[in-house]
Order: structure tokens, then C-alpha cells, then sequence
């Protein structure tokens, strides 16, 4: 007994540490989540840039370039789910790895 403040610093030291991984995960999430966002909205920037071209020109009608801009988004929307997808995975494979080595002690 009489072990409180060595075990409180103990418990202290564990959950600053746990606070620094969990900021730089959130950084990291932060960056990758903005970067995916960026390169989605650059990219149907870019397909409708130049399928305004197109109609201009004649090349494509306007229902045409709206129907496969629906499409992209359609199709970002289902990576950007996948990515979200992923990344939760990867969390339950943490939490699982966690889990058995608190139960193999």
C-alpha cells in the first residue's frame, strides 16, 4: 500500500503518452482526409473544365458532360466510403491486437 503517487505518476506518464499518439494520428487523418478531398475536387475541376471545352466545341452535348460528371461523383463518393472503410479496419485490427495481448498477461 501506500503506493499512490508512484502509481498516479505511472498513470499520468501512460495517458500523456496516449494523448501524443492520439494527436498525431488526428494529424495524420487530417492531412490524409484534406489531400483526398483536394485531388477529388482538383480532379471534377479538371473533367468539367474540359468537357466545357468540349460542349463549346460540339464535341459532347451538355446532357452528355452532366451525365458523366454524375457518374464521377458517384464513383468518388463510393472511394471516398472505401477509404473511410479502410481506415476503420485498421482500427478494429488495433483495438483486436490490443485486446489479446491484455488477455495472453
Amino acid at each position: 500500500f501506500a503506493a499512490e503517487s508512484y502509481e498516479f505518476s505511472v498513470y499520468k506518464t501512460k495517458v500523456q503518452a496516449s494523448l501524443k499518439i492520439g494527436l498525431k494520428r488526428a494529424a495524420v487523418n487530417a492531412c490524409f482526409v484534406t489531400s483526398l478531398l483536394a485531388t477529388g475536387f482538383i480532379s471534377c475541376l479538371a473533367v468539367l473544365y474540359y468537357g466545357g471545352t468540349l460542349v463549346i466545341t460540339g464535341s459532347m452535348s451538355v446532357g452528355q458532360l452532366i451525365a458523366f460528371i454524375i457518374y464521377l461523383l458517384g464513383i468518388a463518393e463510393s472511394a471516398g466510403v472505401l477509404a473511410g472503410l479502410i481506415a476503420s479496419v485498421q482500427d478494429a485490427i488495433g483495438a483486436t491486437i490490443k485486446i489479446f495481448e491484455i488477455i495472453d498477461r
